[in-house]
């Protein structure tokens, strides 16, 4: 019985169990994790994993998601910075085939713009050479209908190089132009 005094006198002095309360946050339950908006934001916008934003906090996925229902706001910081990161992304692609990387321009016709890297014709009665002049005459009809569009809305710079890379006029150290379509991805 001395023992069990003695331990609860140590107890009473060391103020134990308010120290045990201080580990358990309010009301005795486990300690809520302030996550914050922004750095929530900054790692959706460099498209980490949910479980990595969740390990950073040390929470299950589990708990991150029950977070994000419980405060909207959270949520809502995860979202805008996922937009903002592909925002950012497709940016920089479009930059980098205006500027006349033609890989980057085949990928972004086919992706975003839903073309195939297939020709198809209908071609009943053409011969390969009246076929090769109806193919030149449907691109040429492209470049000029984005001539027209970007000379009708009064763009330059950017809009202007864009134009330039559909007609193959972009020119610089290194850079491929459209008009190494069929040798792309060959050194000359």
């Amino acid at each position: 019985m001395a023992d069990e005094d003695d331990l609860t006198k140590a107890m009473d002095e060391a103020n134990i169990p308010a120290v045990l309360k201080s580990f358990q946050g309010h009301g005795g339950g486990p300690v809520k994790i302030e996550i914050s908006e922004t750095e929530v934001k900054m790692m959706a916008m460099f498209m980490c994993p949910l479980f990595e934003i969740a390990s950073f906090y040390n929470l299950s996925e589990r708990q991150l998601y029950r977070r994000f229902v419980q405060e909207p706001e959270l949520r809502t910081a995860f979202q805008m910075g996922r937009a903002q990161g592909r925002r950012m992304l497709r940016r920089k692609q479009f930059l980098v085939a205006v500027a006349g990387d033609v890989a980057m321009l085949k990928w972004l016709g086919q992706n975003v713009l839903g073309q195939s890297a297939k020709v198809s014709i209908m071609a009943d009665n053409l011969n390969p050479a009246e076929m090769d002049d109806a193919i030149d005459a449907e691109f040429e009809e492209i470049y000029e209908a984005v001539d027209e569009e970007l000379q009708t809305n009064g763009h330059g710079g950017e809009d202007q190089q864009a134009g330039n890379a559909l007609h193959g006029t972009v020119e610089g150290p290194g850079q491929n132009t459209a008009g190494d379509l069929e040798g792309a991805g060959n050194p000359s």
